[in-house]
């Protein structure tokens, strides 16, 4: 070997060993750098004449781990959205001892009991109706704050549309420059990094997989196959209203639109579409069904009986939207329609200011509108008009008359409002009557005798309303309060088991983030080795140079 070949040799060693700790400074900048590989540069023998070169700068990517991060991510971060609503929803249906629902339901049906003990007292009558605006206003509560759970879960999604959007632009353009790069025999090692970073975050958004060409660049999937990025190309997404004011998730692929929302799993915003649409609305139409039990219970009792005074005219609280439709048929707009029993009957007594009084049952025949039972009442009862006002039923006394109700066996009083306690269907809107509230007299304690009497100190149908609350009830198939106990037991154990879920999930991505981190992450002290021996094989390589410069120096002494 010549001096030349000793002087190439070691300037080959100079550039690779600079090159190794050009990449170990740049390993050890972007320690903290996240999604960063830790690169390697490739040293390789240039032969034959000798000398050393760095022909590659690879990434310790660990594909297989990684290929198991992503999927994961989509799985805790959906969980992650369901321990959120559901520690919410656990909140709104939160009970102790002296608060909460049950506590309130309890309050309620407990002042009918002392109504009963004590019916001729208004104190007690205005006590039931506070408790009952209590209870109206506490499921009315709880019914608008899950609401506003699921409007904040449709806010959501649109929010996490545009963070998708966001992210598969910049996955297009990377895979624009990747390819780029790489044709042009340049390193992409960043740019990968990059680009893999935005995959898991756009993992932690919605499920996907992808697949890379030959070129370096990446095509993503989600759904059933529908495709957010194609090589330089992306398609976005948008959200459109539906008719119920939730966002439907629109794929645009050219001029085509395609609805995805069915077809979307994992991520986020696969959590978010759960909650607003199955679990909230589940819990909402369980605090509906309780409410909805509560108001055609007390009110078909309700209905029946009687105040401290009767009626001189009322009007009921539901109406139709059409008068000629049957009543017992969605047709006619009430909210109970189904709960008319045609071929019952009810009792209307009209008493004179003497005290006389005229007993008429009226049967509820089938087929029967609204029209039909006012043109009935106006035709057979005597000394009492009925009337439709805006859709609702009228009934209004002769001067010097007045009237009371019995034995609604058709449910009709209640279907119609007349008589009743509660106003509303559900939970939304469940309120107090405000011809109670307004006249705590007519809260309806007592019960008319066959004979038409009645007296104040009657308290039999305060007391069957407060029995209300120890009946099992047919839709619910249980008692007020045992039902609402079960569904609150059924929203701890879905939480509790989506947290243990949550945790079970997130602890294997630890596993695998950390298994990932040493293949790939970079270790200061292992980068501080390696500059140290680049560092040192630098220094020898000068210290060949110099030795060969002294000896070309001794050969142009000799003369």
């Amino acid at each position: 070997m010549s001096i030349i070949d000793a002087l190439n040799i070691a300037w080959t060693g100079i550039i690779a060993q600079q090159k190794g700790m050009d990449v170990t400074s740049h390993n050890i900048a972007n320690a903290d750098t996240p999604g960063y590989c830790r690169q390697i540069p490739i040293l390789e023998t240039i032969a034959p004449i000798g000398g050393v070169k760095v022909p590659h700068i690879i990434r310790a990517y660990d594909i297989f781990t990684t290929s198991m991060i992503h999927p994961k991510l989509s799985v805790v971060f959906d969980l992650e959205v369901g321990k959120k609503y559901l520690e919410n929803i656990e909140g709104i249906f939160n009970e102790t001892e002296d608060s909460g629902l049950r506590a309130t339901l309890s309050d309620f049906f407990n002042s009918w009991e002392e109504i009963a003990n004590n019916p001729s007292s208004l104190a007690e009558r205005i006590a039931a109706i506070e408790n009952g605006q209590e209870l109206a206003n506490k499921i009315n509560t709880m019914y608008q704050d899950l609401e506003n759970l699921r409007l904040n879960a449709n806010s959501e999604i649109e929010t996490t549309v545009e963070e998708i959007n966001n992210i598969t632009s910049q996955i297009a353009q990377l895979n624009v420059k990747i390819a780029e790069f790489e044709a042009g025999g340049e390193n992409a090692n960043d740019l990968r990094d990059k680009r893999n970073f935005l995959i898991e975050e756009l993992s932690k958004l919605v499920g996907n997989h992808h697949i890379e060409d030959k070129d370096g660049k990446i095509s993503i999937f989600i759904g059933k196959g529908s495709t957010l990025v194609q090589g330089k190309d992306y398609n976005s997404l948008e959200v459109k209203t539906d008719s119920g004011g939730n966002f439907r998730i629109i794929l645009k692929v050219g001029s085509s639109e395609i609805d995805i929302t069915d077809d979307i799993n994992g991520g986020k915003i696969a959590g978010l579409l759960n909650m607003r649409d199955e679990v909230i609305p589940e819990y909402k139409n369980k605090l509906n069904a309780l409410a909805t039990s509560i108001i055609k219970e007390v009110n078909k009792q309700h209905s029946q009986g009687v105040g401290l005074t009767l009626f001189h005219e009322t009007t009921g609280s539901y109406e139709v939207t059409d008068p000629n439709a049957q009543l017992a048929s969605q047709a006619s707009g009430l909210d109970f329609w189904d709960e008319i029993v045609e071929g019952n009957q009810f009792t209307i007594w009209v008493y004179d200011s003497s005290g006389t009084v005229v007993q008429n049952q009226i049967t509820i025949q089938p087929g029967w509108s609204l029209n039909d039972l006012r043109n009935y009442i106006n035709t057979n009862v005597n000394n009492l008009t009925a009337n439709i006002v805006d859709g609702k039923l009228q009934l209004i006394a002769d001067d010097g008359y007045s009237f009371g109700f019995s034995d609604d066996s058709s449910n009709i009083l209640m279907a119609l409002g007349i008589n009743t306690f509660f106003t509303g269907k559900d939970a939304e809107d469940i309120g107090i009557n405000s011809l109670v509230s307004d006249n705590p007299e007519y809260i309806a304690a007592a019960k008319i005798e066959n004979d038409g009497s009645f007296a104040p100190g009657d308290g039999r149908n305060a007391q069957e309303i407060a029995n209300l609350q120890d009946n099992s009830i047919d839709e619910l198939g249980d008692t007020f309060n045992g039902y609402l106990s079960s569904l609150v037991g059924e929203i701890g154990i879905k939480a509790r088991g989506t947290y243990r879920n949550h945790d079970f999930h997130n602890s294997l991505l630890s596993s695998l983030k950390e298994r990932r981190e040493s293949i790939q992450g970079v270790s200061l002290d292992e980068e501080m080795t390696n500059l140290i021996k680049f560092q040192r094989a630098y220094e020898a390589c000068i210290k060949i140079m110099q030795a060969s410069d002294e000896m070309f120096e001794d050969l142009l002494q000799i003369k």
